[in-house]
């Protein structure tokens, strides 16, 4: 998990778990005093890894070409015609963005 995820999941442990502590132990890397937020943490760690990767512009790159090589784009003219219509079809599949992290 990146200090991001981290920093979400602390504030959304705050509003819900204000009477437990959010110190973390010294001993087990990355886990909480509190057993009831480290649970939750546990939880939400197994969750997010259930969730999509996030792209980067090479997959982006990667539909468009395969969008290109089959000559199926329709009115398409310009190479970022391409990417869009990649990036689309990729979000619709679910697909997030490193971008939009």
């Amino acid at each position: 998990m990146t200090d991001k995820d981290r920093k979400a999941f602390e504030r959304e442990a705050a509003t819900y778990f204000a009477r437990h502590t959010l110190k973390r132990t010294n001993y087990v890397d990355g886990h909480y005093v509190d057993q009831t937020v480290n649970d939750a943490w546990l939880l939400w760690q197994a969750c997010a890894a259930h969730y999509a990767p996030k792209l980067t512009d090479r997959a982006i790159d990667l539909g468009a070409h395969a969008i290109l090589e089959t000559g199926h784009c329709g009115n398409c003219a310009f190479p970022e015609d391409f990417r869009e219509i990649a990036k689309a079809a990729l979000r619709a599949a679910g697909a997030r963005f490193e971008e939009e992290a």
